[in-house]
């Protein structure tokens, strides 16, 4: 989830059926802010917003986690690109 566009039409779409959202699973969740007044996420505002609990299979954090434990190439690779993007990108809430 990035701009949270996508999890936005799907309550939409449940609501134009007459359905209640009641919550929300996302297999990924990126964790980057929305923009800088607030710092928070798409998945953290639109939670606010809604009231809709937001629950993610994987996170960020996660990956990075796994990461920083693994000593093998892919993590010696990717892990300083995915701590740049995190330090650029990522919500401060």
């Amino acid at each position: 989830i990035t701009s949270g566009g996508s999890i936005e039409e799907a309550r939409d779409i449940v609501q134009r059926h007459h359905g209640t959202v009641i919550g929300c699973v996302v297999g990924f969740d990126r964790q980057e802010r929305v923009d800088e007044t607030d710092g928070l996420s798409a998945l953290q505002r639109f939670e606010r917003t809604n009231g809709i609990p937001v629950y993610s299979s994987a996170t960020l954090a996660d990956l990075t986690a796994v990461l920083q434990q693994n000593a093998d190439d892919v993590a010696h690779e990717f892990l300083p690109r995915i701590l740049a993007y995190k330090e650029q990108y990522g919500a401060t809430v």
